[in-house]
Parts: structure tokens; C-alpha cells; sequence
């Protein structure tokens, strides 16, 4: 899947994404607002891209806490 799938999917309210900082532009010009991940262990920066305009869904903001959760463990 390249980046502007994943940009549009998330944009839809279908998911969320972790992608590289380098991706944060691209994101936010398909309407997407990327959240840094802040004190977590993990070897790449990375961020959670939810849609601007929609919100989350059931499903979406399970797999957004499930994420949080198991990163902010050491």
C-alpha cells in the first residue's frame, strides 16, 4: 500500500497510521492531522494520523488506544 492510500483511507475515517515523520506534509495536505507519539520506547519516530474532518470510528479509536497503550510501555 503506498502512502496515498494510507493518507486517503485515514482522511475517510476508515483507520489510523504510523508513518514517518518525513510523511507528515503529504498527510496533512489530504486532510489528515498527524499527532507526535510523545514519551514512548521506539527505535523510528513515529505518529498517529487521524482525520480533520470525521470522527473516529468504533474501530479506529480501539486500534488508537491499543496503540497507546502498548507503546507507552517501556
Amino acid at each position: 500500500m503506498n502512502l496515498t492510500t494510507v493518507g486517503a483511507l485515514v482522511a475517510a475515517g476508515v483507520g489510523v497510521s504510523i508513518v514517518p515523520n518525513l510523511c507528515r506534509q503529504p498527510m496533512i495536505s489530504q486532510g489528515v492531522v498527524p499527532l507526535d507519539l510523545i514519551d514512548v520506547y521506539i527505535t523510528h519516530a513515529v505518529g498517529i494520523h487521524l482525520p480533520m474532518q470525521h470522527p473516529l470510528s468504533a474501530a479506529t479509536r480501539a486500534m488508537h488506544d491499543i496503540l497507546y497503550g502498548q507503546l507507552k510501555k517501556p
